[in-house]
């Protein structure tokens, strides 16, 4: 006889190797935890438990769950790591109202197309699975946190429209190179953690990445640096070890973020300031500065700045203007 007005009920951490059809009659849950048992599958009954707003059934044996999974629409949090998992059902889609997804540590070799429309979604962690691809999550616009550590993904995927994305983690991956698109869409991240991959080039317009705290590229194949990192002014972490970077003298890569960073602002500088083609006539053309969207000319001995500059890096969208170490005695009107 099953006690049906349970709200909350906690399994975890037993040895229980198969749940009873009269699991299901137990309406009223809420909360269920199954974590750490040997389940390996979940009788049909399960799925029944639609009042279900925060379940955890990680670290079992389950390998396969079912299309009625997409009946737990009231589902907050789902967990279900650390499982054999290597397909999710269509009809994921239904758990509109889920805010933390943790699919970590299944065989998992790619995303339903329908995830996208978890729309409510913060958090979700799809690391440790053998993902070859991700679709576009531009969808998922209330997305903060992304961890795909650990995958075998060779590209990054679309990220327009992921607003709200502060955090993404993609070490341990095979991506080749940050796209100019990618810097476009993630203004508004604080972490890129890409160590561990095939990057060889980074874009110079990865100075639009301007909120950025923590960027991680160590083991790499990075053989130079776009000179636009330096302008990366909110950067507190910055790691480039195991990468072909020969012209960066090994003890500014391993002294720390501050010495990496004062090198790439020092190089700013003295590379703008050496190079003599760049006459005050000669300004930066539109491509140069849609492409960095930066305008630097710094330590030119300019008196003033033509209107027509202003106007190429205003339709340029330049974010960033360097005009120090000139001999300008006012404010250019532009």
């Amino acid at each position: 006889m099953f006690h049906n007005t349970f709200i909350s009920f906690q399994l975890h951490d037993n040895a229980i190797s198969s749940l009873p059809p009269e699991f299901g009659e137990l309406k009223n849950l809420m909360t269920l935890s199954l974590a750490h048992n040997k389940l390996t599958a979940l009788p049909k009954e399960f799925y029944k438990l639609t009042e279900l707003r925060w379940l955890s059934i990680s670290h079992n044996e389950i390998s396969k769950i079912e299309a009625d999974f997409g009946d737990f629409v009231m589902l907050t949090f789902l967990d279900l790591s650390h499982n054999k998992l290597t397909i999710l059902p269509p009809g994921m889609g239904y758990l509109v109202r889920l805010v933390e997804i943790n699919l970590s540590h299944n065989q998992l070799e790619e995303l339903p197309p329908d995830i996208v429309n978890l729309r409510d979604l913060r958090k979700m962690n799809i690391s440790n699975n053998n993902l070859k691809k991700l679709p576009p999550l531009g969808e998922l616009r209330k997305m903060e946190v992304l961890d795909a550590n650990h995958n075998d993904i060779e590209e990054l995927p679309d990220f327009y429209g992921c607003a709200a994305l502060k955090e993404l983690y993609m070490a341990n991956n095979y991506i080749k190179e940050i796209t100019e698109e990618f810097c476009d869409q993630m203004q508004h991240l604080n972490v890129l953690n890409i160590r561990d991959n095939k990057l060889e080039v980074l874009p110079e317009n990865i100075s639009l990445l301007q909120k950025l705290k923590r960027l991680d590229l160590t083991n790499n194949n990075l053989n130079k640096l776009p000179r636009n990192l330096g302008l990366l002014s909110q950067l507190q972490s910055i790691n480039m070890e195991g990468n072909k970077l020969s012209f960066v003298r090994q003890d500014v890569i391993r002294g720390g973020t501050e010495r990496m960073m004062k090198y790439l602002r020092d190089r700013i500088t003295d590379e703008v300031v050496s190079e003599t083609r760049l006459t005050p006539e000669e300004w930066p053309d539109k491509y140069t500065l849609k492409k960095s969207q930066a305008l630097m000319v710094p330590g030119r001995e300019l008196t003033n700045v033509p209107d027509h500059v202003f106007k190429a890096a205003a339709e340029a969208e330049v974010h960033i203007v360097d005009f120090s170490k000139n001999k300008l005695t006012e404010v250019p009107r532009g």
